[in-house]
């Protein structure tokens, strides 16, 4: 699970992260850290190629007459 430290792990998990750092832990670690409130799960999405051609053409200038 991808996840994005609120304050420092170090102490409490002896992990080498600073707050906002965001990183790929285990599932069960994650969720540890979660609920002693260590950090946040971090939901990315990623572009797909049909995303970026729609996105294009939208900004793509009309053409003249």
């Amino acid at each position: 699970m991808k996840i994005k430290f609120t304050k420092s792990p170090v102490g409490a998990f002896l992990l080498a992260y600073f707050e906002n750092d965001v990183t790929e832990l285990s599932d069960a670690l994650a969720q540890e850290v979660i609920d002693l409130g260590y950090g946040i799960e971090e939901i990315t999405e990623e572009l797909t190629e049909e995303v970026i051609t729609e996105v294009t053409e939208e900004v793509k200038p009309k053409k003249k007459k």
